[in-house]
């Protein structure tokens, strides 16, 4: 009898002799969460170490920082000098009264009564002139001369007051210069101006330098007005008070 050849099966690993072994794609592995964020650390380190700076370079930083501080503090300090010095001198309130129709003022020579002062009140009984000036006052300087002789022929009459105002110091430098020093001569006080204005403000109707008031002999206010020359002193005078 014949036999059967018995027919081998291939098996499902059998490769053909010279056959490419197949790629096979992998699946990615999954992490654990604690291995995930293990991961992520190790990703950002580099990135840290990178923008860290040397101890060299924050020491520079620091004193930068520092020296900065330093300047400020400075600024700060100068700042604070600047307003105590201001507000004990530049802002300074002296005793006194500055309105127009009962001013009190500092004397700085001839007080009436030799108590340190020179008071509207003084003056009662007697056509008042009150010149206002200052030594940095050209036109002060310009108009003394015409106030001089008028005044020291009126004497007795119609008297004059000084007042030295917007200025520290000098206050009898122009008075004596023209021979006024025999004038009583006040000094203005507080005011919006350095050197002392609050009698000066309370009678101006502008900036302007020099000023002149005038009050009747009940001490009542009639005007003020800038700059005079000797004829219209007289103008005014013979006006205000008929006194020629």
């Amino acid at each position: 009898m014949a036999q059967k050849k018995k027919s081998k099966k291939k098996s499902s690993n059998y490769k053909a002799p010279g056959a490419k072994k197949k790629s096979v794609a992998t699946k990615p592995v999954a992490r654990e969460p604690e291995q995930a964020e293990e991961l992520v650390e190790e990703t950002v380190k580099p990135a840290k170490q990178a923008t860290q700076t040397s101890p060299v370079q924050q020491r520079s930083r620091g004193l930068s920082a520092t020296a900065q501080i330093r300047v400020l503090v400075g600024v700060a300090a100068v700042f604070v000098v600047g307003m105590f010095f201001w507000a004990a001198w530049g802002s300074r309130s002296e005793d006194g009264v500055t309105t127009a129709t009962a001013w009190d003022l500092p004397a700085e020579a001839n007080d009436a009564n030799d108590d340190g002062r020179i008071q509207l009140i003084d003056y009662g009984g007697t056509p008042l002139v009150v010149n206002f000036f200052a030594n940095w006052c050209t036109a002060c300087d310009a108009e003394m001369p015409g106030f001089s002789t008028v005044s020291a022929e009126m004497q007795g009459t119609v008297q004059f007051v000084g007042v030295h105002t917007r200025e520290d110091g000098g206050a009898l430098d122009l008075p004596r210069k023209h021979g006024l020093d025999w004038w009583p001569i006040a000094r203005d006080i507080n005011g919006q101006f350095g050197g002392g204005s609050g009698l000066y403000d309370s009678l101006r109707n502008s900036d302007s330098m020099p000023l002149t008031a005038f009050y009747d002999s009940n001490g009542n206010f009639l005007r003020a007005t800038s700059t005079l020359s000797e004829s219209q002193l007289r103008g005014i005078i013979d006006e205000l008070y008929g006194v020629t």
